[in-house]
């Protein structure tokens, strides 16, 4: 298994927090959403390939 390096990144979006704001970014590789805290955690969200996302919205809905 190949770890992504997270090297493409596109900005997704803050929200704001009692402490500051998180910010959110996600990787286009790996589809993994980036979370980076007022505190400077970091945070991974797995998330599906772009291209498994694609074809996933196509199926029904819940």
């Amino acid at each position: 298994m190949t770890r992504c390096r997270h090297g493409s990144l596109e900005y997704v979006g803050e929200q704001k927090t009692d402490d500051g704001s998180n910010s959110y970014r996600r990787c286009k590789d790996c589809g993994m959403l980036l979370v980076l805290t007022p505190s400077g955690k970091l945070i991974g969200v797995p998330g599906a390939r772009p291209e498994q996302s694609a074809t996933a919205s196509k199926g029904t809905p819940f």
